[in-house]
């Protein structure tokens, strides 16, 4: 009876190690054949496959690629370079001030702490810059984007975007499409783009940019100002005091909010 429990023990440890040999699997200090050597113009010291990995980072700076697959990396601590590669991937920069370049696919892109840069490239991304002064690009697809805590500088791209600055004083560009720009707590900057976009100022004192197309300006609380360009657009200034001006005869002049 006491062999048997032995060699219980002996399985369910040996389980134990196969289980750690095959997550250890997914990822590798050594360059696999056919992948890159560089990610960001930094030399990658770890390396995902072409499966679905789990690759998480060290407390030290790490250069991450997580190849084909739809992956879900962790940087951990350190100031981080980390290529999504292909596929759906989850990326979480954590401490550090990370760089993080989503690649193709639906990516989903967290910053952590730190003083972020996320990129999402191609594809439908959600990016959350979370606490920090982040820059955030969202790139081509529809992206929704999250400035969350801090000071954030966050583009959309040519697409239609979602775009949430957060708390912070934060500067929102919307890029082409038809874009949803909120600029939330903070005295922000908000710029639209060639079609037509929604701005809203939210809380603070704002300053609402509409650019080319017909577009939708609210203020918010806070004295606020609103500026109009070609095309139909319409002003609502909300609480606080606020100016409002429009292109009339490619002259900017002052209107009601």
């Amino acid at each position: 009876m006491k062999i048997v429990i032995k060699m219980t023990v002996s399985l369910i440890a040996l389980s134990g190690i196969i289980s750690l040999q095959t997550t250890l699997a997914a990822q590798s200090t050594h360059r696999p054949s056919g992948a890159p050597t560089y990610c960001n113009g930094q030399r990658i010291t770890l390396w995902g496959s072409n499966s679905n990995d789990y690759i998480n980072g060290s407390q030290h700076k790490d250069v991450i690629w997580g190849g084909a697959g739809n992956d879900r990396i962790d940087g951990r601590g350190g100031n981080d370079v980390i290529c999504g590669g292909s596929g759906a991937d989850t990326i979480y920069g954590n401490r550090g001030n990370d760089t993080i370049l989503g690649g193709t696919g639906n990516d989903t892109l967290y910053g952590g702490t730190g003083n972020d840069k996320i990129y999402g490239n191609p594809g439908n991304d959600k990016i959350y810059g979370n606490m920090g002064n982040d820059f955030i690009h969202g790139s081509e697809g529809r992206d929704i984007l999250f400035g969350n805590q801090g000071n954030d500088t966050i583009q959309g791209g040519s697409s239609s975007d979602y775009i949430d600055g957060g708390t912070g004083n934060d500067t929102l560009f919307g890029g082409e499409g038809n874009d949803r720009i909120l600029g939330k707590q903070g005295n922000d900057m908000l710029h639209g783009g060639p079609h037509n976009d929604y701005l809203s100022g939210n809380s603070g004192n704002d300053k609402l940019y509409g650019g080319y197309g017909d577009d939708l300006h609210e203020g918010g609380s806070g004295d606020d100002r609103l500026y109009g360009s070609q095309g139909n657009d319409r002003f609502y200034g909300g609480a606080g005091s606020d100016q409002c001006y429009d292109k009339v005869n490619k002259v900017k002049t002052k209107v009601e909010c």
